[in-house]
């Protein structure tokens, strides 16, 4: 009676949040368990469940001490693990973090969680054998969607069938693997899309999968996709949100007039050799009002300020957030100039080393400022030097300085 009770109660309808960590899961002692729990060190970390939704996240993750060899025989449990979501049908979000699943379980998750919104895959492999008969586009997306995450995720083919084969498999032989397309679905209450290729693969031949599939939803209101040669003459005519980096395509920039949309753009900057990219990006998106630029090129940033984003600042008369991370000055000191961004009403630098010396003073808009750099030892110096400002108020927490205007 007991027992009945229990099962009742642990009905999936009454769960809000459940996480899946692996210093959680017990096994019946044998000798595969005792294997796995002498191999990996548990690890709790509850930080990502949301007890405001029903949410599972399946994340095999180890401590960053282990081998990496372990941690690839940890990802091979999510094989196994994946189908405890099947008693799951009212979930709503699922997170499927580092992990190896069944892609022909996989390709049926439209059908296993109708009510699912939000679906996020971060360096998923979904493993299939060589006899099994699927393709990307036999993914079926559960109709209410509207957001879906697909970051560095691939397909890869084994012939290993024993379990404890698979498990602790250290050849790399024993896998292949092909890229993985997004499939070519309409799903009508889709919002957001982040998708970014497998880094494993190479990418130039792609398809234009992605661009097929903004033509079917174009509903969309926020893209975010790195490493893809986006083709700009896309559907892109209702976005509000896109994140995206130098891979984009201007081959047929004459096709695209503007994109007014586009309200909010972050740029990630990893090479010196398309930075006029970004330049013709934010004169196409000229009703910006928040404008993030990280550059990871380690381009020097006189040459970013001054080359790149002043000459496009007089054509955004709407952006009011402007946000530079990156920012490198590690060398003969530099007086950076944002005397001409006189729009913008809050200026976010971020970077190493620390600034010399800006001018921001004439900026009559300006109420909002935040500088954070890794050279601690020069934060009195550059307090004082902040605090030479008249009408503005500044204080220093946590490696950040902050300025209000008076």
């Amino acid at each position: 009676m007991v027992s009945k009770l229990v099962r009742e109660k642990l009905k999936p309808i009454v769960f809000r949040s459940v996480g899946i960590f692996r210093n959680n899961i017990k096994f019946e002692y044998n000798a595969l368990s005792i294997t796995i729990e002498q191999q990996f060190k548990p690890q709790s970390s509850y930080r990502n469940l949301n007890t405001s939704t029903n949410k599972l996240g399946i994340s095999p993750e180890l401590d960053i001490h282990i081998l990496k060899q372990r941690r690839k025989e940890a990802r091979n449990a999510g094989y196994y693990l994946y189908p405890i979501i099947n008693n799951f049908d009212n979930l709503t979000t699922l997170s499927i973090i580092d992990s190896n699943i069944p892609f022909t379980a996989f390709a049926d998750i439209g059908r296993v969680l109708p009510n699912l919104n939000k679906l996020e895959l971060y360096k998923v492999n979904l493993v299939k054998s060589p006899t099994d008969i699927i393709v990307s586009s036999d993914i079926s997306f559960p109709p209410n969607l509207k957001c879906l995450k697909i970051t560095f995720t691939k397909v890869v083919i084994t012939d290993l069938s024993d379990p404890y084969k698979y498990l602790f498999n250290k050849n790399n032989e024993n896998y292949s693997y092909e890229r993985f397309l997004l499939p070519k679905h309409s799903l009508y209450f889709l919002k957001h899309l982040q998708y970014v290729p497998s880094d494993r693969l190479n990418n130039n031949d792609a398809s234009h999968e992605l661009e097929e599939f903004l033509e079917i939803n174009p509903g969309l209101e926020s893209l975010c996709v790195e490493f893809y040669n986006l083709k700009m003459d896309s559907g892109l005519n209702s976005l509000k949100f896109l994140r995206t980096d130098e891979s984009v395509c201007f081959n047929s920039i004459a096709n695209v007039s503007s994109l007014n949309s586009i309200n909010t753009l972050i740029f990630n900057l990893h090479t010196v050799e398309n930075t006029a990219n970004f330049s013709k990006l934010c004169i196409l998106c000229n009703n910006l009002v928040e404008l993030r630029l990280f550059n990871f090129a380690i381009i020097d940033s006189q040459v970013l300020i001054d080359d790149f984003i002043t000459p496009v600042i007089p054509n955004l008369l709407k952006l009011k957030i402007l946000q530079i991370s990156g920012i490198h000055n590690n060398q003969s000191p530099k007086i950076f100039d944002f005397t001409k961004f006189t729009q913008i009403e809050e200026l976010i630098l971020h970077g190493f080393g620390s600034i010399s010396d800006m001018k921001f003073d004439s900026c009559k808009s300006l109420k909002r400022l935040e500088f954070a750099f890794s050279d601690d030892d020069n934060s009195d110096k550059f307090m004082k030097k902040l605090n030479s400002y008249g009408g503005w108020t500044f204080k220093y927490k946590d490696h950040r300085f902050y300025g209000i205007k008076n």
